[in-house]
């Protein structure tokens, strides 16, 4: 017996030359891209794989976003044997702000105030520094303050002198591409991104498509929604009446939702601990599970609590809610991608997923099936065995009956095609999956 492929992902079996037995894993990959300890000793932009607590403590440091994020993915059922972190590059800047020019920094600060300071250069005065998440920052009123977005580095202050920034920032494009490290062909998996920063999500967006398209990885990413609002305390929130995911991606997933959770004074949650978890919540469950209204561990009080109104905004904007009515629920899994008028499938976690298992399944099997012949003879058998493969993931719930087609064809003479059309189950609408097998 020759065994083809990994779990997580679909491993297939032949025996004397014949596809003897095909398994699908019902898990994930699990990638966490954060910060941790700035300025430690642990690697940057490095997928590294953290088995325990204890080893992702001596690597990135306690009370970083990475360690916060570690520990709500395993609580949520993320596997550690699965479950890899990458600690993403930052550097200092320092710049100065004359009240006369654009009040608004050069990059995006990392959101934790023990690494930012700002000082009143002519008297050397340190200031107090608050954050606000409305577009239009409000001028403090106070002298000694001032506002600070840390999701756009705009700011505000009323403040007659020179004042000065120190900072941290984030190289979240280079940790990203790095968490590609963590896949191989055809497994699936998330690469979390703890963070709603505008670049990260354009980084996962383009890494995930060359991952999918050019080398068969299919991961999916999940990023924090852009907070519009100040909620409790500089805590960020959600103006739900105007409100939408920043990108259209059918294979990424923005939350909205911050924990009242504070890891440290001067740190309020900004959504590390709640990204966290829905991260293990979508990778430890199993295939069949949809992933709605589900329950996160270990995530307290949100600090907005979403109405039905909210929610349904939310929703309309593409974004997943998480709602807090005493436990805190996912409240919806549908990605960032917008459809338009044409009726489609519906872009939720649990679809995607079904299409992706059905995507590499099908690759692994027509794969197998070739063995370097390319005639008649072998694309019936390829379509045959995806026939077959196709009709056990309707048993397994996973397809609806009767909604599947595949059509297999001899592109040339080392290259087989695949067209497909299979209907997840609840959907209506069938979705398409094309291939180029190689032989």
């Amino acid at each position: 017996m020759t065994v083809y492929g990994d779990i997580p992902g679909v491993r297939i079996e032949t025996s004397t030359g014949t596809l003897s037995g095909v398994t699908i894993g019902t898990e994930s990959i699990l990638t966490l891209v954060g910060v941790g300890e700035i300025g430690g000793s642990a690697p940057v932009n490095e997928a590294v794989q953290v088995s325990d607590r204890a080893e992702l403590t001596n690597t990135f440091s306690d009370d970083t976003d990475l360690s916060v994020a570690f520990d709500q993915a395993t609580a949520n059922g993320a596997n550690t044997d699965f479950l890899y972190a990458v600690k993403a590059s930052t550097s200092s800047e320092t710049e100065t702000s004359d009240n006369v020019n654009e009040k608004t920094l050069s990059d995006i600060p990392v959101p934790n105030k023990e690494n930012i300071t700002v000082t009143e250069t002519t008297g050397s005065t340190e200031l107090d520094l608050e954050f606000r998440y409305e577009d239009t920052v409000p001028v403090p009123e106070d002298t000694s303050t001032v506002y600070l977005n840390p999701t756009t580095g705009a700011f505000e202050d009323d403040v007659a002198d020179t004042i000065e920034f120190e900072y941290n920032t984030v190289d979240w494009t280079s940790a990203i591409d790095a968490a590609a490290d963590a896949f191989e062909e055809g497994q699936f998996g998330i690469i979390q991104s703890l963070t709603s920063e505008e670049e990260a999500g354009t980084a996962l967006t383009s890494t995930l498509d060359t991952m999918r398209n050019d080398e068969l990885k299919m991961a999916v990413g999940i990023i924090g929604a852009d907070p519009n609002k100040t909620v409790l305390d500089e805590h960020p929130g959600y103006d739900t009446t105007d409100i939408e995911a920043s990108f259209d991606d059918d294979t990424l997933f923005s939350v909205a939702g911050a924990s009242l959770a504070d890891r440290t004074p001067n740190q309020p949650g900004f959504g590390t601990d709640v990204l966290g978890a829905v991260g293990g919540l979508f990778a430890g469950n199993s295939n069949t599970d949809p992933v709605y209204d589900d329950t996160l561990v270990g995530v307290g009080r949100l600090a907005q609590r979403f109405s039905r109104a909210d929610v349904t905004g939310l929703r309309d904007g593409r974004i997943i809610p998480l709602r807090d009515t005493g436990t805190v629920r996912v409240a919806d899994n549908r990605s960032t991608y917008e459809s338009g008028t044409e009726p489609d499938w519906e872009r939720d976690f649990f679809r995607r997923r079904v299409v992706d298992l059905v995507t590499v399944t099908v690759y692994r099997i027509a794969r197998r099936q070739i063995g370097g012949i390319l005639d008649s003879d072998t694309v019936d058998d390829v379509e045959d065995a995806v026939g077959v493969e196709l009709a056990e993931l309707v048993d397994d719930g996973l397809l609806e009956a009767g909604g599947q087609n595949v059509t297999a064809f001899r592109d040339d003479d080392r290259t087989i095609g695949l067209d497909l059309e299979i209907s997840p189950l609840g959907v209506a609408k069938s979705a398409d999956v094309s291939l180029e097998v190689i032989a």
